[in-house]
């Protein structure tokens, strides 16, 4: 199961437990959401406004700002129109298994972060390829949904306890991707799609 925002609730939030001039306060005191105050004209309604910045935050991975900002500036509302965050099963899950705490097992694990947001891995079973085995898939944000996907990547092990992991990167900004095995080994880089969106690293898995 993954988290997602509840849209629909964040915005009754906004648009019933505060004024179109503390929206407006809320835009130009957040750096994040200082582009949305900037943008805004009269002719804005509230409902816009409010739609506006969650769109402009949930691009920015921004939400719990405003989450946080609505909590502390009128907390009897934000408890009324809780929850914020709903469960909801992958429409992916025929294919692609989500690895708990981002272990791939066989003692390897991936992750990173996206705009200080850690990410997730959805990828699909082990097969054998060769005398050994691969497994595929890719790194998301859960807030954006595992569609969206920030890299790929392929992952090699050899019965000789010697592997190798492909990532390809896809997002922007600069973010980083680690990964460490059980012999010790670890890596770690920063990726962006367009200045280093690749890379190759080599490891052992087993003594």
């Amino acid at each position: 199961m993954n988290q997602y925002y509840n849209f629909k609730n964040i915005l009754a939030l906004l648009t019933e437990g505060f004024s179109t001039s503390e929206l407006k306060n809320l835009c130009f005191t957040e750096p994040v959401l200082k582009p949305v105050y900037d943008e805004w004209s009269d002719s804005v309604n509230k409902v816009d406004l409010a739609r506006n910045i969650l769109d402009f935050a949930h691009q920015r991975l921004a939400i719990e700002i405003v989450l946080d900002w609505a909590k502390e500036n009128n907390p009897g509302r934000y408890e009324t129109h809780k929850p914020y965050l709903a469960n909801q099963v992958s429409k992916n899950a025929p294919l692609a298994l989500f690895a708990p705490d981002n272990d791939l097992g066989h003692g390897i694990s991936l992750g990173g972060t996206y705009r200080g947001i850690p990410l997730q891995i959805s990828a699909t079973a082990w097969a054998e390829y060769g005398s050994g085995l691969v497994r595929s898939g890719w790194l998301f944000v859960p807030q954006l949904t595992e569609s969206h996907a920030v890299a790929f990547f392929k992952l090699h092990l050899s019965s000789n306890g010697q592997g190798y992991i492909h990532l390809v990167d896809v997002a922007n900004p600069v973010h980083n991707i680690w990964i460490t095995t059980r012999t010790g080994f670890r890596q770690e880089k920063e990726f962006h799609f367009l200045g280093y969106p690749t890379d190759v690293w080599e490891f052992s898995w087993k003594h």
